[in-house]
């Protein structure tokens, strides 16, 4: 008796997993929608959640940072490794993710939504501040003994040696750091995008406005309705018929 082959997981996060309100695309409107209304933290909150979980877990907290100074997935921060930043650049090489069954490629082709081409590594700029706490966690890795060589995990998990699972991290991790402060839960997802829109606005921010040019009196004599006249030029016609 021939048993079928089961078909190759994809990554999917807690969120994933668990939210029943209808179809998880992570591209289109489904995206545009989960940013405009899903679950959202206000910049403040978001400040207070990353300060509260450095202060009580700062290897955590360094996590979260990079996540949302990075404006990365929780499962692309997970599958981070040393040498994927490049100091000298201040960009991030990303190539993987970490689910609940190991390591994904990046861009994942597996996911059925659209052909991704080959963009293998994705490059993101990063700053100062996230190249820092990249440093810190190297130290903080080293002084604990784990292996720091460029193909080491940058958050390895408390004993596995490989990453925390997403689904994990959330629940033993990030909800207990979210209760802590006072917040309603919210999912990595939309804590992803609720991310993405304080980087939009924040950004939207920055564009100067230009400022209205006022129209010329050519322009504004052309807008004048066919056979009114403003008051400066009948004078100008009063005095012309005088002479």
């Amino acid at each position: 008796m021939s048993h079928s082959r089961p078909a190759r997981a994809t990554p999917q996060t807690d969120d994933e997993l668990n939210e029943s309100e209808g179809r998880q695309d992570n591209f289109g409107c489904h995206k545009y929608e989960r940013i405009l209304h899903g679950r959202r933290l206000t910049r403040a909150e978001l400040d207070l959640l990353v300060s509260s979980l450095l202060e009580a877990h700062p290897s955590h907290g360094r996590l979260l940072d990079v996540m949302t100074a990075g404006g990365l997935w929780l499962p692309v921060t997970l599958g981070l490794q040393i040498g994927d930043l490049d100091v000298a650049s201040l960009v991030f090489h990303l190539s993987r993710g970490w689910f609940d069954q190991g390591e994904y490629p990046i861009p994942n082709q597996d996911r059925g939504h659209f052909e991704q081409g080959v963009l293998s590594p994705t490059v993101v700029p990063v700053s100062t501040s996230v190249a820092e706490t990249v440093v810190q966690q190297i130290a903080f890795l080293q002084a604990r003994r784990h292996p720091t060589g460029d193909r080491d995990w940058l958050f390895p998990g408390k004993s596995s040696g490989h990453p925390w699972n997403p689904g994990v991290f959330s629940h033993l991790i990030l909800q207990p750091a979210i209760r802590r402060i006072g917040l309603p839960p919210i999912s990595p997802k939309d804590l992803y995008f609720s991310i993405m829109r304080l980087r939009i606005e924040e950004l939207a921010q920055q564009i100067p406005e230009t400022p209205a040019t006022p129209p010329s009196p050519s322009v504004s004599q052309a807008l004048l309705p066919t056979g009114r006249r403003t008051p400066v030029q009948r004078q100008l016609e009063l005095r012309g018929n005088d002479n």
